[in-house]
């Protein structure tokens, strides 16, 4: 046999250790290696130190492009990358004031402004200050919530349960006293001078008729909404609630409970302290005089 036409006898260790097969076609022969395949520096031993090109590869900066990244293995160039990512989680902190220490009964209340601009006057100060932030007010503090909302937090005799309030609309004072067992009082000031809106009413033998009927002006106003132990306390009566939507307002004519969610036990203070108990959609009005008085639908 003429070893020119079979070259691999010619070489007995070529035969024995690479076995291949080729498909030839006009333009390309693909080779199928079945033995005898080197290996590369992705497939080196665990433990072994990379070939010197491949580590050089690896600390390449962020800057190396896609093509040359995807000529080496890729777990070292994520070990080995550059470039740090900053992302958000729930320990992320977020910067700005700390928030005010848990409300002590008896001692101290937080406040916040909801919405617009809230004041505040703290026990003996004598001077107004704006709320821009959450804090920690003692019990006796003045709150001017005319231009705005502010939210009350107020701790119970519960070790634990807090109670909050939205008030906005009128000037009032913030109050605690062991006697009510924890309950939260807003004692609320005339933004009007009652001697000068009332004094003159119906006063003197020559006043006239239209002189003679009370004074509809509105010496101060409450709106709240209360989820817990608060009460509103106005010249005549005192509102107290517990989970409920409701409005005081003091007028010449006395004090004035509408309830809009809920209900409201008013205590007539010029009745004996007489008890009324008001529903949603009524009002009660404990008339400065004295007088009897009766619940009534909202607008009659």
């Amino acid at each position: 046999m003429d070893d020119r036409r079979h070259p691999a006898t010619r070489h007995p260790a070529t035969r024995r250790g690479l076995r291949t097969v080729a498909l030839l076609t006009p333009a390309v022969t693909i080779v199928i290696l079945w033995r005898g395949l080197v290996a590369t520096p992705a497939t080196t031993h665990a433990g072994a130190p990379p070939p010197a090109s491949t580590a050089q590869a690896t600390t390449t900066s962020s800057s190396t492009t896609t093509s040359d990244t995807t000529q080496t293995s890729s777990a070292p160039v994520l070990e080995t990358s550059t470039t740090t990512t900053t992302t958000l989680d729930s320990t992320t902190v977020l910067y700005g004031p700390p928030p005010p220490p848990p409300p002590v009964v008896y001692q101290a209340v937080n406040a916040s402004a909801v919405s617009g601009d809230v004041l505040v006057e703290l026990p003996g100060s004598h001077e107004y200050v704006s709320l821009s932030q959450a804090r920690q007010i003692p019990v006796g503090s003045f709150v001017d919530a005319r231009g705005g909302t502010v939210a009350i937090e107020a701790a119970s005799t519960t070790a634990g349960q807090e109670y909050t309030a939205d008030v906005t609309a009128g000037v009032f004072q913030l109050l605690q006293s062991r006697g009510q067992q924890g309950l939260t009082e807003l004692a609320l000031m005339d933004a009007v001078s009652r001697r000068r809106a009332c004094a003159s009413v119906g006063k003197g033998r020559k006043a006239t008729a239209s002189s003679k009927r009370v004074s509809n002006t509105v010496l101060g106003l409450l709106k709240s909404t209360d989820n817990g132990r608060f009460s509103t306390r106005g010249d005549y009566s005192t509102a107290t609630v517990r989970g409920t939507q409701y409005t005081v307002e003091d007028t010449c004519a006395g004090t004035l409970t509408t309830v809009t969610r809920g209900s409201v036990i008013v205590d007539y203070v010029r009745r004996h302290h007489q008890r009324i108990i008001v529903a949603a959609g009524r009002e009660f009005l404990a008339k400065a005089s004295g007088a009897r008085s009766a619940v009534m639908r909202v607008g009659h």
